[in-house]
């Protein structure tokens, strides 16, 4: 029981840093970029609703997702 506890602890460390981590990032996002990462990821939104929303194409929307995208795989390197 008692590595279980331990385990757990640890566990709980790890998603701390990685909120932490995570908050940081979407932090150096701008609104819009926020907006569609949240949209996108959390919510499951797809490109050709989020654009709908927001009154642009999808293909914007596309382009804007890789580009925060590659924005954000700089953060895991």
């Amino acid at each position: 029981y008692g590595h279980a506890i331990a385990f757990s602890n640890k566990n709980n460390r790890k998603e701390k840093t990685t909120d932490k981590i995570v908050l940081s990032v979407m932090n150096d996002l701008n609104e819009e970029e926020r907006e569609l990462i949240l949209a996108r990821y959390k919510y499951g939104t797809s490109q050709r609703q989020l654009a709908e929303q927001m009154g642009v194409s999808q293909m914007y929307i596309s382009r804007l997702e890789r580009k925060v995208l590659e924005k954000l795989r700089h953060y895991v390197k």
